[in-house]
């Protein structure tokens, strides 16, 4: 026999179907298949929907089942439009792969969601089976407020759609197979994460008409562990509260797992926005935006945090306005001698307290490459205080002064630390434009006679503080040529520009020196050479 809630089925997309889900039409292509003995061929699958209902209970397979929490009974239903059960429980006992689970609108709580008055307590939904609302935004799943109970635990690939979930302890967890999740707002979720995904599940998440997929009591987002991999594509988190716990954030990733933000924003909340660690991967791009995320209220936040060997890949995408730094390598209190890896490439990181910083206390090397990348007007630019390995090329380094921090500062004199730079403008900084300390074996590289550097350093800093600083305790050669400098300070031309001495490949600076354009400083002044103008290199001759 067939349904009669075939209008329902705007919501789909799905194919011809001979027994399809009606009312939601979200599955009509799936859906088809299972109710062959319950009507006629469905012609629309999740269309106009005519005789596209759901089997009754004698059908071959249940293909749609249906849950009322207000008005369904799970002793007299039988899980069709006509006589829904009562409790998602008992549908998802009964579902089997393929099938989706249709919750009609209304509240499903602790008073008749029995395991939603059950500490912990989780709804098991089987592997290949679906939850979603009949209409999306109208389905409200909410946990007892004392109990926090566990939401929807998925024990293989399966979807959500529509729902709201309320006052759990966490939502939804799955960790194996594939999980979509669309539509779907979560508030007032803790001691957990809404989402807790784990083992190897691929997950994605998209906000459907939400401008939100968050409510105004909320603080975390999402747990990554194993090798679990989430993507989000498009919609906003905004308004989430600091939890003042150490180390917390949105999105925690940790172990092997992987975070995609694709085209997200999150906007004006107090708390951290990404925190990386063990050898996680975080990739943000498509123009997403992090704006005003973090503060300095508790705990070493900042809008990324990055520990041990994790991975940041930002692409086309920002970071700006935020009390904290932009990207925070360790933290105050944390450390590890495993080295993040950033990778930013048409990024910026604006108006921050700092646009990258590690701090001395942490044992970490960063490896940083940046490729037209901007950071300007924070407090500091970049500032590895425990060292780094830095390449930088076509971005702009500039205005970083309030407070007042340098353009560039790479350095620890116990560290081995290496700086590479082309058509980069380093410029109008508080205090030193590049600012590079170093243990032996270090290596500055700021243009050289084969590939000169065609960066531009002025109007940073004062005397001795300026363009470029050099202060090791190790006897290192910096590379300058092809630069352009303060017009008419410490030698260079009216163009700001330093010509080679006739006659010779090279113009050496060596000794102690300080100066607006560039200074030498250091237990190791006297054995530390600038070399600022080379001629190009000849063939089978090096530019040393």
């Amino acid at each position: 026999m067939g349904g009669t809630s075939g209008s329902g089925g705007a919501v789909a997309g799905g194919g011809a179907g001979s027994g399809g889900v009606g009312a939601s039409g979200g599955t009509g292509a799936t859906a088809g298949s299972g109710g062959s003995t319950g009507g006629s061929a469905g012609s629309g699958g999740g269309g106009t929907g005519g005789d596209g209902g759901p089997g009754d209970a004698g059908d071959a397979g249940v293909v749609g089942v249906y849950v009322d929490c207000l008005k369904g009974s799970d002793t007299t239903g039988n899980g069709t439009l006509s006589a829904p059960f009562k409790t998602i429980e008992k549908a998802a006992g009964v579902a089997t792969k393929g099938n989706v689970v249709t919750i009609l609108d209304g509240k499903c709580d602790e008073t008749t969601e029995p395991k939603f008055a059950q500490a912990n307590g989780t709804i098991d939904i089987p592997d290949g089976v679906g939850v979603q609302a009949a209409n999306a935004g109208k389905v409200t799943l909410q946990g007892a407020a004392a109990l926090r109970s566990s939401g929807l635990k998925f024990l293989g690939s399966g979807s959500v759609s529509g729902l709201a979930f309320v006052r759990f302890g966490r939502a939804i967890s799955a960790s194996a197979g594939t999980l979509t999740v669309q539509g779907t707002s979560f508030d007032d979720i803790w001691q957990g994460r809404p989402l807790e995904l784990s083992g190897s599940v691929v997950a994605t998440l998209a906000p459907g008409s939400l401008t939100n997929y968050i409510g105004t009591n909320q603080h975390g987002f999402a747990l990554l562990q194993g090798s679990a991999k989430l993507t989000l594509s498009g919609g906003s988190i905004g308004g989430a509260l600091d939890s003042s716990v150490s180390g917390d954030a949105l999105f925690l990733v940790r172990d092997a797992s992987e975070l995609v933000l694709s085209g997200v924003t999150l906007t004006d909340n107090k708390l951290s926005g990404v925190a990386a660690r063990n050898t996680a991967k975080v990739r943000l791009t498509s123009q997403t935006s992090f704006k005003n995320t973090a503060s300095l209220a508790c705990c070493g936040q900042s809008s990324v945090r990055l520990q041990d060997a994790s991975l940041l890949e930002m692409t086309d995408s920002k970071i700006e306005g935020a009390s904290a730094p932009a990207i925070l390598v360790g933290d105050a209190t944390a450390g590890g001698s495993a080295a993040p890896t950033l990778n930013l490439k048409n990024a910026s990181l604006t108006g921050n307290s700092h646009g990258i910083l590690s701090l001395s206390t942490i044992t970490a090397v960063p490896t940083v490459t940046l490729d037209g990348v901007t950071i300007g007007s924070n407090g500091g630019g970049i500032s590895l205080q425990s060292g780094g390995l830095v390449d930088i090329k076509a971005s702009a380094i500039k205005d970083n002064k309030t407070p007042c921090g340098p353009g560039i500062y790479i350095g620890k004199p116990s560290v081995v630390s290496s700086l590479k730079m082309r058509s980069t403008e380093v410029k109008n900084n508080c205090t030193a434009g590049v600012q590079f300390l170093g243990a032996a074996g270090s290596t500055l590289d700021l243009g050289r006679g084969d590939s000169l550097g065609q960066n531009t350093l002025s109007g940073n800093g004062v005397s001795g503080v300026g363009g470029l600083t050099v202060e090791t305790a190790a006897a290192i050669t910096a590379y300058a040529a092809g630069n352009t400098w303060i017009a008419s300070v410490q030698g260079a031309s009216g163009t700001g520009t330093y010509a080679v001495p006739t006659g010779q490949n090279k113009l050496d600076v060596t000794g102690a020196v300080i100066g607006q354009n560039y200074a030498i400083k250091g237990s190791a002044a006297a054995s530390i050479v600038i070399r600022l103008a080379e001629n190009a290199c000849i063939p089978q001759q090096t530019c040393n």
